[in-house]
């Protein structure tokens, strides 16, 4: 069942307020929020494009390292640091 949160976007320092619609655990949509003082419901592209940043297919979940081909490999988080 879907519910929706209050919370704000963390990309750029005008901290817009949003609204989430969020269902298992996934963001499934984000709007500004109306009620939030600062933007009145304003909220930029950045910040509306936040579900695209969570669940795209082209998110990064592991470090990787270009091989001499131009390939990527999967390396450990130490290694990477």
């Amino acid at each position: 069942m879907a519910r929706e949160v209050k919370s704000f976007c963390r990309i750029c320092m005008g901290v817009c307020g949003t609204r989430l619609t969020i269902e298992d655990n996934r963001i499934l949509s984000i709007r500004g929020d109306r009620d939030q003082m600062l933007s009145r419901g304003y909220a930029c592209f950045k910040g509306l494009q936040a579900e695209e940043a969570h669940h795209g297919a082209a998110r990064l979940l592991h470090p990787l390292k270009r091989q001499p081909d131009g390939s990527f490999e999967q390396i450990a988080l130490e290694q990477a640091l």
